[in-house]
């Protein structure tokens, strides 16, 4: 859905639950661009944080230290023909 129909719908749902008043068509355009325009922004910092976790996690699960399986003899391939 794009920004300005979710706008409508929001500006809309502020008018019902005002009481359907007249004359404050603007109060409640304004008032729903805050809204869907904060509700973009929080869902864009959740991405990001939920990014940034996803990345410490995946440092802390992998550390350099740790050889990889490539320099192991065998080339760290284990199975029935590779003991």
């Amino acid at each position: 859905m794009d920004s300005t129909q979710e706008i409508r719908e929001r500006a809309y749902q502020i008018w019902i639950e005002a009481g359907q008043p007249v004359g404050q068509e603007e109060q409640h355009w304004e008032q729903a661009r805050r809204d869907v325009e904060g509700a973009h922004q929080d869902a864009a910092g959740q991405s990001e944080s939920q990014e940034s976790r996803l990345d410490e996690t995946l440092k802390e699960s992998f550390p350099s230290s740790d050889p990889s399986s490539e320099s192991q003899p065998g080339g760290g391939i284990t199975g029935p023909g590779n003991p």
